[in-house]
């Protein structure tokens, strides 16, 4: 796991939640009616669910792109698929492919390649469920 500046920033904006949650539990545990009469403690509850529905909205789309990149990389564990097609003409069939992704009946795939990471110009492919006939996937263990 390489660790760029998106994910140390990542990780800084979950630390700096659990702190935030963390000094809120302390003011609490002193005063229950501290929110009313302190504007700091008021402050901090405000931060703190503005942190949190920041980390409902971004963390996930972030986690997302970190582990379909390490997919892509070869990092972690992945699903090699071969595709039969409805349309028995197309370039694609029985074709091995990555999955990066299958969502809204969407499969998200790149081509299988040895070495996936050094090719910039890998192709992703999108191809709609009911497009494929049969799918047969198989779990590639990472190359750590």
């Amino acid at each position: 796991m390489s660790f760029g500046v998106d994910k140390i920033l990542t990780f800084l904006f979950c630390g700096l939640l659990g702190a935030v949650i963390a000094r809120l539990a302390i003011l609490l545990k002193k005063n229950k009616n501290i929110l009313f009469s302190d504007p700091f403690a008021f402050l901090y509850l405000m931060v703190g669910i503005l942190l949190i529905i920041s980390c409902i909205y971004f963390l996930p789309a972030k986690l997302g792109y970190y582990a379909a990149q390490d997919v892509i990389d070869g990092k972690s564990d992945s699903l090699t698929l071969n595709l039969s097609l409805i349309d028995k003409n197309s370039s694609l069939n029985n074709m091995s492919f990555t999955l990066v992704s299958y969502c809204n009946d969407n499969y998200y795939l790149i081509k299988k390649e040895s070495n996936a990471s050094k090719n910039a110009s890998a192709q992703l492919y999108i191809i709609p469920k009911d497009q494929v006939q049969l799918a047969i996937g198989q779990n590639v263990a990472s190359g750590k």
